[in-house]
């Protein structure tokens, strides 16, 4: 069950005198309940039974028992490269199967990751998710894998779909012409024919 991934870049740099704050910043995370699709039933002195949320597919006792940053990171399920000397994070790679909630995690450690760190993702059905850091936030963008026999009519869907864009958005699109705001007209079937041309 879950959403198949694997890394397939995870290049993320946390210098070493970050750390204890990055795991600081997981601590706190860790507190939100509501975010966490995961749980497991644990009986009540009662004879009840209820729900015990934890961080998807991730085991909670070793979660709450992490004393350093590498060690949580590896609670949840990564492969953690560290520099010998002084412990400095320069890779990560996820060894589970699924995906959980992990965004939560690495959205938390943003402001501990060096800028320029991402972690590139391919999903079970050949999508790709990149997250990249910038030092304060993570952003997420969406990918695709093409195959080249797919290049051509990725380019045709792509060619159309500005060409479209460009007719409902300039009043004299409807003439296959848009104005530029320095007066010059474009041929929108020329820009179509230069997309497509080898």
């Amino acid at each position: 069950m879950g959403y198949g991934v694997q890394t397939i870049k995870g290049e993320v740099v946390i210098l070493a005198g970050k750390q204890d704050a990055a795991l600081a910043a997981a601590r706190e995370l860790d507190r939100h309940d509501e975010l966490k699709s995961g749980w497991r039933r644990v009986e009540q002195p009662d004879g009840s039974v209820a729900r015990r949320p934890h961080w998807a597919y991730t085991d909670p006792d070793k979660v709450a028992s992490a004393q350093t940053l590498t060690e949580l990171l590896q609670a949840f399920r990564y492969r953690v490269d560290t520099e010998p000397d002084d412990g400095e994070i320069y890779g990560v790679d996820f060894i589970g199967s699924s995906l959980g909630d992990d965004y939560h995690l690495w959205n938390a450690l943003a402001p501990f990751i060096e800028p320029g760190s991402e972690i590139v993702w391919l999903g079970e059905d050949e999508l790709l998710q990149r997250w990249s850091f910038d030092g304060a936030t993570m952003s997420a963008a969406d990918g695709h894998i093409v195959y080249e026999s797919d290049a051509s009519t990725r380019l045709v869907s792509c060619a159309t779909r500005i060409a479209a864009t460009v007719q409902r958005r300039c009043p004299k699109a409807a003439a296959g012409l848009v104005m530029l705001p320095d007066d010059r007209t474009v041929d929108l079937a020329a820009v179509e024919a230069a997309l497509l041309d080898d």
